[in-house]
């Protein structure tokens, strides 16, 4: 009995090892610390400047710069960088875009991000790619996971400008989880969004950018909708993300009581500051300097900034949900 609980707890305990940092970058300042020793249990760091023991296995990179896991509050995982053209909305099955999330998930996580919010895939792929990842079957970082976007028939979220006859729904009497014209309606999808297991709701509060036979600018939910999905979100313990890109949608979304506004590209003036007194900030892009990484593992480049302009940018992005859409395309810009 005693070797059988002696066996049990020795099956229980995380493992350990220590990794020797080159330097460290902790984020709680700008200071770099030079040949640091980290402790890892498990998942989780125990100690920051300890010796390492005797006989304990070493991850050196001593040659490396080691920083926490970065955080991506917009993507969307089963999207592909080479597929915008609209002939993919007919091509790509459900189960394709399921297996490029897995594949995204992974490469998103070596790129060094260990959480993100996918922010609109078909029902309901991240909800069921969070469990998986949680679960251990593959790799890939802690997923905030919502369902479709939600939009107005017509808006942001739907298949315009083609003939009636011309459908691709998975679930039609649901209308895909993606379409909702008035009060009644909005309440009914964000109930089902929630029954399926989503960590926040996406709504469409105006049109995009790459969406066909709607204007970016223009205000699609209606206040009294929007303020029904955020009620209705809120009383189930989760958050609301409002696509807006003009100012009138991100005025209704805000009053509304969202939680955060996507893009954000024409937020009237003041909007941006209010993130201070609790209030969501306008998403924003990487200001120029800045680089990102695509899941096709092209580097973009802007221009060069002056140091001290890109520490400027950084501080100012830190409270901002942005957007740089790292591995991802902005698919619903």
């Amino acid at each position: 009995m005693i070797a059988l609980v002696a066996l049990l707890s020795a099956a229980a305990a995380p493992h350990t090892f220590y990794v020797r940092a080159g330097a460290l970058f902790d984020g709680t300042g700008d200071a770099i610390r030079q040949n640091i020793v980290l402790q890892i249990e498990g998942d989780r760091i125990r100690a920051v400047g300890v010796p390492i023991p005797a006989g304990a296995q070493v991850v050196d990179l001593s040659g490396y710069t080691v920083l926490p896991g970065l955080i991506d509050v917009h993507v969307h995982l089963e999207s592909r960088a080479d597929h915008f053209e609209d002939i993919w909305t007919f091509r790509t099955s459900s189960p394709q875009g399921a297996m490029v999330a897995v594949v995204h998930a992974r490469r998103t996580l070596e790129a060094g991000f260990t959480t993100v919010r996918d922010v609109g895939s078909d029902p309901f792929v991240a909800v069921d790619l969070r469990g998986l990842i949680e679960e251990g079957y593959f790799p890939g970082p802690r997923v905030v996971a919502s369902g479709p976007c939600i939009s107005i028939t017509g808006g942001h979220c739907d298949l315009n400008n083609y003939p009636p006859t011309v459908r691709v729904s998975l679930f039609p009497a649901e209308r895909d989880f993606a379409v909702a014209d008035g009060v009644d309606q909005i309440r009914h999808v964000v109930r089902a969004h929630l029954q399926h297991g989503v960590d926040v709701v996406k709504i469409a509060a105006s049109g995009g950018v790459v969406s066909r036979g709607d204007t970016p600018g223009a205000p699609q939910l209606s206040l009294e909708e929007m303020r029904v999905a955020v009620e209705e979100a809120h009383k189930g313990g989760r958050k609301v993300a409002a696509h807006a890109h003009g100012t009138q949608s991100i005025k209704h979304a805000l009053r509304a009581g969202v939680d955060s506004i996507e893009h954000g590209t024409r937020h009237p003036a003041g909007v941006a500051g209010k993130g201070a007194q609790g209030r969501p900030h306008p998403a924003r892009e990487l200001p120029q300097g800045l680089a990102g990484r695509r899941q096709d593992g092209v580097r973009h480049r802007r221009r060069r900034l002056p140091a001290r302009r890109q520490r400027e940018a950084v501080r100012r992005l830190r409270p901002v949900w942005n957007d740089t859409g790292a591995g991802h395309p902005d698919r619903d810009l």
